[in-house]
């Protein structure tokens, strides 16, 4: 019977030693009775130091001052607060640091005296793990909802379990409306009644269609509208199962704009097109990089041809006025228009042109110049021969005494005097 109890003796000691939570054993009044290995390693202390000692020299205040009455209550009312239960509370190292604990508390009677045994696990780590956790999730969730795409994740089952706010926004609902229900909801047919299907299917056979690529599609709006986004989606293990990420861009405003563009081509290839307008641009050392196909027919050249050449060559007359007129403008700072009228050479020889220049940037951010030409020898022809039969009769050709009397009035000085018979009457010029 002695060995068997000095069995149990050291048994229980082991057991004591070899818990890997601190195990604290005090008496009726609070003086502690047995220190474990565990308990001294987590509160810097040795048995000595602890054995008879109060147990509250183990709590931070306010809970040291008040642990005896706690006591003192629990003797004279049996009300437990703390006894066969467990919560998180706060302990005291030797060097006065403060940690998180979880206490678990047990009482036992032996022999008309009562034991309570306490049971401290260190919450250092966990808290600290925690604390991160939590300042993770809230960046996540600051990153998450601060996103100008829609982010929208749901689990294995097709439903929704997060829905950012640039995806209320996209798609007309408050996140609440969408949490717990199937993703398809923000889809339109087909799309709407085939998406389990597809979900299933990579589930079950790893066969991605969409997963880890990205694809435009047409998403649904809460007001029943449909509008086309990017949509890339990725896959995530997390504890609750497989999660799926899809982040979706609104393609709307690009798709406006691409369309604007196309608009706005169509427009500028009209223009470019243009029969009545010889359209053509000039870098820096005013050599044509291109040219519209009026251009081509006027100069009976091919696009391949002309590109490369100098504009000054197609130029008859006075080449210098023109090059200085293409400089000035090419080194203008303020977007600038020179307007000059210059005698060209084309396939059907000579012709009269009006130009406007202007300087314009290219694809490539460099400077160039733009040329918009008329062709105006018929209006040139048209205004000398108005200007000859306003000093011509128009029958003879021959030239009229009023311009005649101009001419010479224009060409007489003091110095000069001319006496001439007109239609029997003498005329005296001074």
């Amino acid at each position: 019977m002695d060995t068997m109890l000095s069995d149990l003796g050291l048994l229980y000691q082991a057991l004591m030693d070899s818990a890997a939570d601190a195990i604290v054993v005090i008496n009726n009044k609070g003086a502690i009775l047995h220190f474990s290995k565990s308990a001294e390693q987590l509160f810097q202390r040795t048995s000595e130091e602890c054995i008879d000692q109060n147990v509250n020299l183990l709590m931070p205040e306010p809970y040291k001052s008040a642990h005896d009455s706690y006591l003192g209550h629990y003797h004279r009312t049996g009300e437990e607060k703390i006894i066969g239960i467990g919560r998180d509370v706060k302990g005291v190292k030797k060097d006065g640091t403060v940690f998180p604990m979880h206490l678990s508390v047990g009482k036992a009677v032996i022999k008309a005296h009562t034991y309570y045994i306490g049971i401290c696990h260190d919450l250092s780590e966990y808290k600290k793990n925690l604390t991160e956790k939590l300042q993770l999730e809230s960046l996540q969730n600051a990153l998450f909802d601060a996103a100008v795409d829609g982010i929208i994740i749901i689990n294995q089952k097709g439903l929704i379990t997060s829905f950012n706010k640039a995806a209320e926004d996209m798609f007309g609902y408050d996140k609440e409306e969408t949490l717990g229900n199937n993703v398809s909801m923000l889809m339109p047919s087909p799309h709407q009644g085939a998406h389990d299907s597809y979900l299933d299917n990579y589930v079950s056979t790893g066969e991605a269609q969409v997963i880890g690529t990205g694809r435009d599609v047409p998403g649904r709006r809460k007001d029943g509208s449909i509008f086309p986004m990017r949509l890339s989606i990725g896959e995530a293990q997390t504890d609750q199962g497989i999660s799926f990420i899809s982040v979706c861009h609104d393609l709307t405003d690009y798709q406006n704009a691409l369309i604007d563009l196309t608009k706005a081509e169509q427009r500028y290839k009209s223009i470019v097109e243009c029969q009545g307008q010889i359209i053509c641009r000039l870098d820096q050392n005013f050599k044509i990089t291109f040219v519209n196909p009026s251009f081509q027919d006027i100069f009976d050249c091919t696009e391949k041809q002309i590109i490369g050449l100098d504009f000054i060559n197609f130029v008859q007359g006075n080449k210098q006025n023109v090059q200085s007129a293409l400089q000035n403008v090419f080194d203008s700072v303020e977007k600038s228009q020179s307007k000059l009228k210059t005698t060209m050479r084309g396939k059907s020889g000579h012709l009269d042109t009006e130009w406007w220049f202007t300087k314009v940037p290219n694809e490539f951010g460099l400077n160039e110049i733009q040329g918009f030409g008329i062709d105006v020898s018929e209006k040139e022809v048209a205004l000398k021969e108005a200007a000859f039969f306003k000093n011509h009769d128009v029958l003879t050709g021959l030239l009229k005494i009023e311009a005649f009397i101009a001419g010479l009035c224009e060409w007489m000085t003091n110095k000069r005097h001319a006496i001439f018979l007109c239609g029997f009457k003498s005329l005296w010029l001074n």
